[in-house]
């Protein structure tokens, strides 16, 4: 037996499929792979599988991962080719190896996001980016609460491009804190009554706390 972890990508129509679905999803081609993966003990045995980082609905990622235990005597690349052969459209594996890191290190993620047509709030954007306070009602597991989000923004480049406003973000990301890019941008929003008619969001990479890409 041997623990894998499986670096893969969700883009496209992808980005709509929520992280209960996913799992779902992961678990049926896993069976239609063909790979025997390691299942629970115990009276609901389940396929061990663990996400080190759900990504949020409507967002696409380059570097999702998920944790498996695998049982057969066969290649990461085998693994790979097989599991790609079964995933649907938008969903690929990149990467498959031994886990590195715990995902417990994980602190940050990198987003790229392009708001169409609102170039010219790049000086506002530039402004509330700068503010040191963004209040904004942040769900937890504990309920809702108002909370300072500009303390979950790491980092940030705002550049126009053509009609489009983009933003590079570095964003707080693991089991201590958390900032959805969504939420931030709703913010924008409803603060200077921009009406966003469309936008992109790609997790470009997750980091640790030293820096490193999570691996």
């Amino acid at each position: 037996m041997q623990n894998v972890r499986i670096f893969f990508i969700k883009r496209d129509r992808a980005k709509y499929i929520s992280h209960l679905d996913m799992t779902r999803l992961f678990q049926r081609a896993v069976r239609r792979s063909g790979i025997t993966m390691w299942y629970t003990e115990g009276f609901h045995p389940h396929l061990y599988m663990t996400f080190a980082l759900p990504l949020a609905l409507g967002t696409e990622s380059n570097c999702e991962s998920v944790d498996m235990r695998l049982i057969d005597d066969i290649s990461f690349n085998e693994v790979k080719d097989r599991l790609n052969a079964v995933l649907p459209v938008g969903i690929e594996v990149i990467e498959v190896s031994e886990p590195v890191m715990k995902a417990s290190v994980i602190s940050s993620s990198m987003y790229l996001v392009r708001l169409y047509g609102v170039a010219d709030k790049k000086t506002a954007m530039d402004a509330f980016l700068a503010q040191d306070e963004i209040m904004a009602i942040k769900k937890g597991k504990a309920g809702e609460k108002l909370v300072n989000i500009k303390n979950f923004v790491y980092g940030y480049e705002v550049n126009a491009d053509g009609s489009d406003l983009c933003l590079w973000l570095k964003l707080a990301s693991g089991n201590q804190n958390t900032l959805n890019p969504q939420l931030l941008i709703g913010v924008f929003s409803q603060q200077h009554n921009v009406s966003v008619e469309g936008a992109f969001l790609l997790r470009t990479k997750v980091l640790c706390e030293n820096g490193e890409e999570f691996k």
